[in-house]
Order: C-alpha cells, then sequence, then structure tokens
C-alpha cells in the first residue's frame, strides 16, 4: 500500500533495478544513513547487502550503523545454515529473527515465537482484513517493534525497513 512507501527503505525504483551489482551498491549507499530497525528479506541476499552497508561505513559490524537494528523477518530458504553468519554480522543479543513461509495455496506461516521453531498457520485473507490482524511481534515498553503484525506491515514515525 502507498503508506507503507513512507516507512521502507529502499524505494521502490531501486528495489527494482535489474542489473544485481548496481542494485546493492545504490542501495548499500542509500539505507547508509537510515534509521533501520527491521530487515526483511531472504537470507542469502540480506549478508550481501549487509556486508557492503558495513564496508561503505567502515564499520566493524552493522550495529555500529543501524543500532537501534532489533528484528529480520526471513523466508525463502532455511535460515539454520546461515544463524551463526548473522549473529557475526548482527553482534546484538536483543536482535530477533522470525521465520515467514508463503505458499501457493494461499497460506503463510509465521513464527510467531522467537524462541520456538514452530509455525503459525495463518489464512491468507489476515492480510487484507486489518481487524483479523494478530501482533506478531511487541514488546512490554519496548516501541521499536511495535506496528509488525501478521501481514507483515510496519508502522510508526521515521523507522525504516530494509
Amino acid at each position: 500500500p502507498g503508506w507503507a512507501e513512507q516507512l521502507r527503505t529502499p524505494p521502490l525504483a531501486l528495489a527494482l533495478l535489474d542489473e544485481w551489482e548496481e542494485k546493492i551498491d545504490r542501495i548499500a549507499a542509500h539505507v547508509l544513513t537510515q534509521d533501520v530497525r527491521v530487515l526483511a528479506g531472504v537470507p542469502t541476499w540480506m549478508v550481501v547487502l549487509l556486508r557492503r552497508v558495513v564496508a561503505l561505513a567502515g564499520a566493524d559490524d552493522i550495529t555500529q550503523v543501524w543500532p537501534q537494528l532489533r528484528l529480520f523477518l526471513h523466508g525463502a530458504v532455511a535460515f539454520g545454515p546461515y544463524r551463526e553468519l548473522f549473529r557475526q554480522l548482527i553482534p546484538a543479543a536483543r536482535m530477533r529473527y522470525l521465520e515467514i513461509y508463503s505458499a501457493s495455496e494461499g497460506y503463510f506461516a509465521i513464527q510467531d515465537q522467537p524462541d520456538s521453531d514452530d509455525y503459525n498457520l495463518c489464512n491468507a485473507r489476515r492480510r487484507h482484513d486489518p481487524s483479523s490482524q494478530h501482533r506478531m511481534a511487541e514488546r512490554d515498553g519496548d516501541d521499536d517493534l511495535r506496528g509488525i503484525s501478521a501481514a507483515g506491515c510496519i508502522g510508526g514515525g521515521t523507522r525504516r525497513a530494509v
């Protein structure tokens, strides 16, 4: 939806570039100065982007670039083989990883408990019915994750999601 464009980075025009190397370089340069708090994507692609951002910033790890980073919503490939690599790239105790699975049959499974590998199977209609959306990640007294629902909608202030 249009309102989500104000809360995401990079802009759609960059995200849709065809040439891979140009896309990674331009996205990394664009997000370098953003207040990114949520990542969403495929682990294999995100590793490349995070490494490029860290290199451009001359940082030791991504937490020096995005100190408020709290959540990575990932899918498309098994996360297990990448878990330790992400712990090295994002060495923050408060970082959370949640897996999302979409299927052509129209159902979505969402890992809604950070400490469990179990999934919550949801009917796809929840994506379009705001009254039926449930909270997936919200902590008492910490609004950094507030606004993330089962549909993956991100809301609030100037926070950004890559």
